[in-house]
């Protein structure tokens, strides 16, 4: 979210070229954002710690809670327009997809969330064919449980194009980048800082296969 850019964006930024920073500079400048003060803060990075440590095991029903609760804090102190409110309601209903599978299905998809954090380690040490390999591992997971309309997917759609044009796939990697894009347009809106980001490695793969100068 807003408050809290994880490393992963971060790395998704940097990866590429300035225009990157400029267009998620361009997006962040029209979003509305209030004033938080560091209480506020502090009882975010709270609930968001919980939920993220309930990401990889049972129940399912600890994670559900914990990011209801994230999401009536956000809806309450700052509406339900906010990107913020946006995002932890797409988490919010990914785990309540997740508590609709079998418990088969489950333990796969806890595999699938577990390579995405790898890719991120890999992608930290700038391990590009491990980066890729756990990054379509997961997205073809998610895939497979929640279909491409799912911020699961579609981060993994994003996070593996740039390897995936790294190692030689370039169409394919496009392809994935675009659609982290478009999906991404439908499920957080089109000025959520996301979709920033998303446009960011779009433009890097663009800028990589000189269609932008």
């Amino acid at each position: 979210g807003g408050l809290e850019v994880s490393y992963r964006i971060i790395i998704a930024i940097l990866l590429f070229n300035i225009d990157a920073c400029l267009l998620a500079k361009l997006f962040a400048d029209e979003l509305p954002l209030p004033s938080i003060s560091h209480q506020s803060n502090a009882k975010i990075h709270e609930l968001r710690k919980t939920a993220q440590k309930l990401m990889f095991s049972e129940p399912i029903e600890d994670e559900i809670q914990a990011r209801q609760k994230l999401v009536t804090y956000f809806e309450t102190a700052y509406g339900k327009s906010y990107y913020d409110t946006i995002s932890e309601q797409q988490e919010l209903d990914h785990a309540l997809r997740m508590a609709k599978l079998t418990m088969e299905q489950r333990v796969k998809a806890y595999k699938a969330r577990e390579r995405f954090r790898a890719g991120l380690a890999f992608e930290e040490e700038h391990n590009v064919p491990k980066a890729f390999e756990f990054y379509a591992e997961a997205l073809s997971i998610n895939r497979e449980l929640f279909g491409n309309r799912d911020p699961s997917t579609i981060a993994c759609m994003d996070r593996v194009s740039p390897f995936q044009f790294q190692m030689g796939e370039s169409e394919q990697a496009v392809e994935n980048a675009r659609s982290a894009v478009r999906l991404g347009r439908e499920v957080y809106r089109d000025k959520h800082p996301l979709i920033a980001f998303y446009l960011g490695t779009l433009a890097g793969l663009e800028t990589s296969r000189g269609n932008i100068q």
